[in-house]
């Protein structure tokens, strides 16, 4: 990675890196739904590069806006769910493009706004043949939202209380890899938090109350 300071309050930078993910202990459990252990499953190996800016505005704001580029080999899919037991297998190549963008600032009276934007395309670079079924190349990947979007405002009355509200919103998903079923619509959801912190004699003591999707709105979580 590389970083620029063009001024004091505005740094430019790159990076690029490579990594792998090997399948998980569930992931290998089941080479099908019914029998055996899945061998034959390899990691999933990717190479990512990401160039962005951040920037301090005005003292009391700071603005991260980042595009980043991922392609992955043998990407780890399902290959079947029958009877509560999943089996997997690799894919293809796979490519996620996306930006993001994320902004925070700090009020009068403790206040602290936080908000973001993401934007990704997810999807398969090659095709591949699942179980007989053939998954066409730029098909987008089941469970990932094309746009994501989140918000939150707290307010720290004293040093050792805040309340908070969080408004995420993501939009709709694909549910299978051929993208010929009816897709998970978006939703959005609203959060409430609470927090308390206590210091005595070099111990500290935290506790925080959350209550989520405070208006019972229905949506596919996974």
């Amino acid at each position: 990675g590389l970083l620029y300071a063009v001024t004091p309050s505005w740094n430019v930078y790159a990076s690029a890196g490579a990594g792998f993910e090997t399948p998980t202990l569930n992931e290998l459990s089941y080479a099908t739904p019914l029998s055996g252990f899945n061998f034959e499953l390899d990691a999933s190996t990717s190479r990512q590069v990401e160039v962005g800016v951040k920037a301090l505005v005005g003292g009391a704001a700071r603005i991260d806006v980042a595009l980043f580029h991922i392609r992955s080999e043998d990407e780890i899919v399902v290959s079947e769910s029958f009877g509560g037991r999943t089996s997997y297998t690799n894919a293809g190549r796979t490519v996620r493009t996306g930006a993001e963008l994320a902004a925070e600032s700090s009020l009068p009276h403790g206040i602290t706004v936080r908000s973001a934007l993401t934007w990704l395309d997810a999807s398969y670079a090659d095709a591949f043949t699942n179980r007989g079924v053939r998954v066409p190349e730029g098909s987008r990947i089941p469970g990932v939202p094309a746009f994501t979007a989140f918000g939150e405002v707290t307010w720290q009355p004293t040093h050792w209380l805040a309340f908070g509200a969080e408004v995420i919103h993501r939009s709709k998903v694909e549910v299978n890899d051929r993208n010929d079923a009816q897709a998970a619509p978006a939703h959005t959801l609203v959060n409430l938090l609470a927090s308390a912190e206590q210091r005595v004699r070099g111990w500290s003591f935290t506790e925080m109350l959350r209550l989520d999707n405070v208006f019972d709105q229905e949506h596919v979580g996974s």
